[in-house]
Order: structure tokens, then sequence, then C-alpha cells
């Protein structure tokens, strides 16, 4: 895994005369040139009308330490990544029987579910 460091670290202070100040050269971002990001936007929006931020985790609260043990032993067990397209076949059984619980309808949790729409097809 690779670790950023500090830019203090990376670049050290160059000095063209000895005589003069060490400088630190200009940093070239890695980042995309994306400017503002929705994130920031909708942030700002809420802040502005005093409403809770649900597009980003800003909670007021601890977190349950159950649920942090859980969620690390989770991350150890290689549930770290996004989920399938799909979805994960344990969590749409779940979703069957919880439905089925519910509202006594039944549905096939292998059957293929709406998910992002399919790109159209040129007419």
């Amino acid at each position: 895994m690779l670790i950023p460091t500090p830019a203090t670290t990376i670049c050290k202070p160059v000095t063209t005369n000895p005589s003069t100040p060490p400088r630190t050269p200009a940093l070239q971002s890695r980042l995309p040139k994306v400017g503002t990001t929705i994130f920031s936007v909708m942030s700002a929006l809420a802040s502005d009308l005093g409403a809770v931020n649900l597009g980003q985790g800003f909670p007021d609260f601890d977190c349950d330490p159950r649920l942090i043990g859980q969620v690390g032993d989770a991350m150890a067990e290689g549930l770290n990544q996004y989920p399938p397209m799909a979805g994960v076949p344990a969590l749409r059984e779940a979703v069957a029987d919880k439905i089925a619980a519910l509202y006594g309808r039944r549905y096939d949790p292998s059957a293929r579910s709406p998910s992002p729409p399919a790109p159209r097809r040129p007419s």
C-alpha cells in the first residue's frame, strides 16, 4: 500500500545561491481539475439552509463501538470493495425474505433487479 508522504518530506528546499534563503518549489497537483464538486455544493446549501446534510457523513455523535468492531471484522474478511452491480446474493435473499414477511409478496432474489439504467441504443 502506498502511503502519501507530506509535501515537506517530498520536496526539500532548493537553494540556487548559498547567500540566498532556500525556497520551496511549487508542487504540481496530481488531482484532476474538477472544480467545485457536488459534495461542496450540497454541503454549502445544507449549511446555508440549516438543513441536515445527508450527502456526506457529518455525525455529531460517536459511532457505536460494536459497529466499529463489526466493520473492522468485515474489512479484514475482504468485504472492503463496492458491491457487484447485481448485488450481494445473501443481501438479495434477506431483502426478499423481509418483503415476504412485511408485505406477503415473494420475489426471486436471483432474478435481475432494476439498477442503473442501461445505455440507450442509438435510433
